[in-house]
Order: C-alpha cells, then sequence, then structure tokens
C-alpha cells in the first residue's frame, strides 16, 4: 500500500498463540488476527485493530502460520498408544494378506 510516497504494509497476522490453538491444537477455523503496520514509525493514525479470520493455517489459502507445530502440540500422533494401535493395525493387515 502506497501512502504520500511512502512504502507502508499493512496485513492481518494470527495474534501469538493462535497458529497453535487453532492450527496444531484445534481443528481448524477462524484466528484472532490483529492488523499489523510496517515499518512502524510511519504507522501514526492508522488504527490497528483486530478481528476472527479463517485461512491462515499452513496449507489454507492465506497461510500465515508456519507449516510445523511444536513438540507441546499433544497431537494424537505424540501418544505412546498411536504407535502401539498403528503397529497392531500394520500386523494385523500383514496377517490377513499373509494368511
Amino acid at each position: 500500500m502506497l501512502f504520500y510516497g511512502l512504502d507502508v504494509s499493512l496485513k492481518y497476522e494470527p495474534k501469538e498463540g493462535q497458529c497453535q490453538a487453532i492450527c496444531c491444537n484445534g481443528g481448524g477455523g477462524e484466528l484472532t488476527v490483529q492488523r499489523v503496520c510496517t515499518p512502524t514509525d510511519k504507522c501514526e493514525g492508522i488504527v490497528i485493530d483486530e478481528k476472527k479470520e479463517d485461512g491462515h493455517c499452513y496449507g489454507d489459502t492465506k497461510s500465515t502460520c508456519p507449516n510445523t507445530c511444536d513438540d507441546e502440540s499433544g497431537g494424537i500422533h505424540k501418544s505412546p498408544s498411536y504407535a502401539l494401535v498403528t503397529m497392531l493395525a500394520i500386523g494385523t493387515f500383514t496377517k490377513t494378506i499373509a494368511f
């Protein structure tokens, strides 16, 4: 966006913790995003608001969240029983084909 010969960028980015809460721990959906203006010293008088918006998770249309979730995500793929269930399913499938 161009203001009186200055190159000022206005965009919406997820608030801190929203990517983790919605994209990693939740099932996707709307994130709370806030307007970010750069450079900040040229943004006087610009309203810095926030809103709910979807499409920011990795792979979505706006994709502003990173493509990896940190180790504290607590997803099912991190639980020990997930590995056991996966191995059991593979073993059952292999046994069914072999016999």
